[in-house]
């Protein structure tokens, strides 16, 4: 995946950071009342990394590029259905949700369909997270609360900017996971949930 990503010119440290923090995201929503395949963080993490192949091609409606550039990709490690379902993970990281009209969606068992819905929608988030944070990786903590997932930012930055790009693109989280994604700067009292 990263030779791929090299070949294309992605921005290693864009990819870098989505990688991070969809990994982050995964490993909490995995001790939720979530069910993931045994191969799930793996996918997401080479669709994180190629989310942004499609640039190479143009940069409207890269991510249709990208998931044909992935698709007709070789990966090392992963069968041509893995890549498959990478590739789908990679369209659906912006722009519109899956659809009934979409047919590299609507051809796949549902299985692999809830697959993507649940990969696709963490995606989105990390790529959010990681628009308003060029230079470093912020530590962040989860808390679910009710319906919402409370990302907690260690960082003294303004988040107004972050929370919009979470509000524009964590809507298909909240359909699949039934979260509200937001994002907070951290503090002792949200951290012990007395906030």
């Amino acid at each position: 995946a990263r030779a791929l990503a090299r070949r294309y010119g992605i921005d290693r440290r864009h990819a870098d950071h989505v990688a991070a923090y969809a990994r982050a995201i995964f490993d909490f929503m995995s001790g939720q009342p979530v069910v993931f395949d045994p191969q799930d963080g793996t996918l997401l993490h080479v669709a994180a990394m190629l989310h942004e192949i499609g640039m190479f091609v143009n940069s409207r409606a890269y991510h249709k590029h990208s998931f044909y550039l992935i698709e007709n990709s070789e990966i090392f490690g992963l069968n041509a259905h893995e890549i498959g379902l990478v590739a789908r993970i990679a369209r659906y990281h912006r722009r519109a949700m899956p659809r009934n009209t979409h047919e590299e969606f609507i051809q796949l068992p549902t299985a692999d369909r809830v697959r993507i819905g649940k990969l696709a929608a963490i995606l989105r988030v990390a790529d959010a997270l990681a628009l308003g944070h060029d230079q470093a990786e912020t530590p962040l903590e989860f808390r679910v609360r009710r319906n919402e997932l409370i990302i907690l930012a260690h960082t003294a930055a303004d988040l107004t900017l972050v929370q919009g790009q979470l509000d524009s693109r964590a809507g298909m989280f909240e359909i699949v996971f039934g979260l509200k994604v937001v994002l907070r700067p951290w503090s002792r009292e949200l951290a012990d949930g007395n906030a």
